[in-house]
């Protein structure tokens, strides 16, 4: 069984404030936490630009299928204590496409604001 692999903008202060807590979380080490700067042999394999990648969270669940957004944020807290109640409570909510609308605001915001001088893959 494969672990999800995670895709974060390791250049950018909030996405590495945001991942940072998430990896103190994983002490069982459940999921593969990829810097997308330093992955790009990997986010090829995925059909996955750095453009693409640093506009919005992308994760490869265990089964390889790839979540874009908030359903990726999903994958993850399914994987770590304390989140994955989190994740249950958004499901049975049924809170999934609010999030998804509300994150991809916040992720144009974000994007924008980050790239806002010009943004290349590398940055």
């Amino acid at each position: 069984m494969h672990k999800p692999q995670v895709f974060f903008d390791g250049n950018c202060p909030l996405c590495r404030k945001e991942i940072g807590h998430y990896q103190r979380q994983d002490k069982a080490r459940r999921i593969h936490w990829l810097d997308l700067h330093q992955a790009a042999q990997v986010l090829e394999q995925r059909g996955i630009s750095k453009r693409q990648a640093m506009q919005v969270l992308h994760v490869a669940d265990q089964q390889g299928t790839l979540h874009r957004g908030a359903p990726a944020f999903m994958v993850i807290w399914d994987h770590l204590p304390g989140y994955r109640h989190l994740a249950s409570a958004v499901r049975l909510l049924r809170l999934e496409s609010v999030m998804q609308s509300v994150y991809l605001r916040f992720a144009k915001w974000r994007f924008a604001r980050r790239c806002r001088s010009g943004c290349s893959a590398e940055q």
